[in-house]
Order: structure tokens, then sequence, then C-alpha cells
């Protein structure tokens, strides 16, 4: 999902309030392209006016492209009970719209962790992979301000 990509933990951003599921596990990160750059354009799909997955980034600098959120792919029910997800030249329903959010900006991904699923020996080795939350957020590289792009429940 993330592969490739360099992410760099950091705090949660101050002021900003992340919906969920309430669990105090949670990791913050921002990302980087191979090439270096931090900043990136996100593509989703709409349905009336509401962001939809597949979530993908597309590199500002070298123009790399990878999807970083696929729902049925990722996530705690996308690990335990995957569902086939359409190809990317699959047509989707009239209903779903592809299109850019804002302007390039430095995105901050946040995965929140079922406590309870933690520590358990079933997901030994897995354990990155089965967050119960994901929100992704842009920060402007000038001004550093916060803006809310995406969110879903994952479990």
């Amino acid at each position: 999902m993330l592969d490739g990509l360099t992410c760099t933990p950091i705090a949660p951003p101050a002021g900003f309030t992340f919906d969920g599921h309430g669990e105090p596990v949670n990791a913050v990160f921002t990302l980087a392209c191979p090439c270096g750059s931090k900043l990136f354009t996100v593509g989703a799909w709409f349905k009336n006016d509401e962001v939809r997955a597949p979530i993908s980034i597309e590199c500002s600098e070298c123009e790399r492209e990878q999807d970083i959120f696929v729902s049925g792919k990722h996530g705690f029910d996308g690990e335990l009970n995957p569902i086939e997800v359409p190809a990317a030249d699959d047509e989707f329903p009239d209903d779903l719209v592809a299109q850019e959010i804002g302007l390039s900006h430095e995105v901050i991904v946040r995965f929140e962790y079922p406590s309870d699923q933690l520590g358990d020996p079933r997901w030994k080795g897995r354990e990155q992979d089965l967050f119960s939350w994901i929100t992704v957020v842009a920060r402007d590289p000038e001004t550093e301000a916060l803006a809310f792009l995406f969110d879903a429940e994952c479990a």
C-alpha cells in the first residue's frame, strides 16, 4: 500500500481532530516519493461530492502514481476478508467520477489500530496492515495549514 514511499513518523498534528473508534494506538506519517519530493496531488473517486476509495497519489516532481488506499483490499477487513477490486481500466458505475483533490501538497496519513487485537498471535507479522481506520490529510507546504481529504472505517 505505501511500499516504495518514504514514511516519516510524526506526532498527530496539533489542533487537528481525527475521527475513528477512539483507539489509543495511532500511527501518523508524512509521505515522500522515492525521487525525494514531498508534494503530491491526491486522486479519488467521488459520488455526490463524497470522496470514495481508491485513493491515489501522484508525485508533483516525477509524476509517479500509487494507490495509497483501496477499500476491500487494505485495512483490517480487507486483509481478513478481501474482496475483488476493479482494475484501473474497468468501468466504474456512472455515478462515480475520478478527479484530483486540490493542488500539490504534503500528504499525511494516519492509521488507527484496534488495541484489543494487537499482540494476538494470529496477526504476528501482519500488524501494520490491520488498521481499523485511515485518514488522509493535506498540509500546505508554505503555511502548514491542514485540510481533511478522506477517511474510512476499515474494521
